[in-house]
Protein backbone atom coordinates (compact mmCIF):
# COMPACT_ATOMS: atom_id res chain seq x y z
CA UNK A 1 0.00 0.00 0.00
CA UNK A 2 1.29 3.47 -0.83
CA UNK A 3 2.75 5.46 2.07
CA UNK A 4 0.45 8.41 1.42
CA UNK A 5 -2.51 6.09 2.06
CA UNK A 6 -1.09 4.57 5.26
CA UNK A 7 0.35 7.71 6.87
CA UNK A 8 -1.79 10.87 6.87
CA UNK A 9 1.24 13.21 7.09
CA UNK A 10 2.72 11.80 3.85
CA UNK A 11 1.52 13.51 0.69
CA UNK A 12 0.95 12.32 -2.83
CA UNK A 13 2.73 14.78 -5.15
CA UNK A 14 1.36 14.33 -8.66
CA UNK A 15 1.86 18.04 -9.34
CA UNK A 16 5.61 17.70 -8.69
CA UNK A 17 5.84 14.75 -11.07
CA UNK A 18 4.27 16.91 -13.77
CA UNK A 19 7.00 19.50 -13.20
CA UNK A 20 9.69 16.80 -13.34
CA UNK A 21 8.28 15.48 -16.60
CA UNK A 22 8.50 18.95 -18.17
CA UNK A 23 12.02 19.57 -16.80
CA UNK A 24 13.44 16.11 -17.63
CA UNK A 25 14.91 17.04 -21.07
CA UNK A 26 16.70 20.02 -19.50
CA UNK A 27 17.99 17.86 -16.65
CA UNK A 28 19.37 15.48 -19.25
CA UNK A 29 21.19 18.29 -21.06
CA UNK A 30 22.59 19.62 -17.77
CA UNK A 31 23.83 16.18 -16.69
CA UNK A 32 25.45 15.52 -20.07
CA UNK A 33 27.40 18.76 -19.77
CA UNK A 34 28.35 18.04 -16.15
CA UNK A 35 29.52 14.51 -16.90
CA UNK A 36 31.56 15.51 -19.96
CA UNK A 37 33.08 18.72 -18.59
CA UNK A 38 33.66 17.86 -14.91
CA UNK A 39 33.32 14.17 -14.09
CA UNK A 40 35.13 12.87 -17.16
CA UNK A 41 38.18 15.02 -16.38
CA UNK A 42 38.16 13.99 -12.71
CA UNK A 43 38.10 10.31 -13.65
CA UNK A 44 40.98 10.81 -16.10
CA UNK A 45 43.08 12.55 -13.44
CA UNK A 46 42.33 9.93 -10.78
CA UNK A 47 44.45 7.19 -12.37
CA UNK A 48 46.92 6.79 -15.19
CA UNK A 49 45.00 3.73 -16.36
CA UNK A 50 41.95 5.94 -16.93
CA UNK A 51 43.64 8.80 -18.77
CA UNK A 52 41.63 8.10 -21.94
CA UNK A 53 38.28 7.60 -20.15
CA UNK A 54 35.45 9.09 -22.20
CA UNK A 55 31.69 9.19 -22.00
CA UNK A 56 30.69 8.23 -25.52
CA UNK A 57 26.93 8.38 -25.05
CA UNK A 58 24.87 10.16 -22.42
CA UNK A 59 21.10 10.04 -22.64
CA UNK A 60 18.82 10.07 -19.61
CA UNK A 61 15.92 8.76 -21.63
CA UNK A 62 12.33 9.87 -21.99
CA UNK A 63 10.94 8.53 -18.71
CA UNK A 64 11.67 10.82 -15.74
CA UNK A 65 12.03 9.72 -12.16
CA UNK A 66 8.81 9.75 -10.17
CA UNK A 67 8.24 10.87 -6.60
CA UNK A 68 5.64 8.51 -5.17
CA UNK A 69 5.21 10.31 -1.84
CA UNK A 70 6.72 13.08 0.27
CA UNK A 71 6.74 14.08 3.91
CA UNK A 72 7.87 17.55 4.93
CA UNK A 73 9.49 18.16 8.31
CA UNK A 74 9.37 21.77 9.47
CA UNK A 75 8.52 21.70 13.17
CA UNK A 76 10.98 18.99 14.22
CA UNK A 77 14.03 20.79 12.80
CA UNK A 78 15.87 24.09 13.13
CA UNK A 79 13.75 27.03 11.94
CA UNK A 80 16.21 27.61 9.08
CA UNK A 81 15.72 24.08 7.72
CA UNK A 82 13.15 22.10 5.84
CA UNK A 83 13.64 18.37 5.44
CA UNK A 84 11.92 16.57 2.58
CA UNK A 85 11.55 12.81 2.96
CA UNK A 86 10.75 11.49 -0.52
CA UNK A 87 10.09 8.06 -1.95
CA UNK A 88 11.58 8.08 -5.43
CA UNK A 89 11.04 5.53 -8.16
CA UNK A 90 13.18 5.52 -11.30
CA UNK A 91 12.29 3.01 -13.98
CA UNK A 92 13.96 4.96 -16.72
CA UNK A 93 15.49 4.30 -20.08
CA UNK A 94 18.85 6.00 -19.52
CA UNK A 95 21.77 5.07 -21.74
CA UNK A 96 25.21 6.10 -20.49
Amino acid sequence: MATWVTFPDVEKVDWLNKVLAQAWPFFSMFMEKLLKEKIQQSVRLSSGALKTFTFTKIHFGHRPLKITSMKVYTHEVDKREVILDMNICYDGDADI
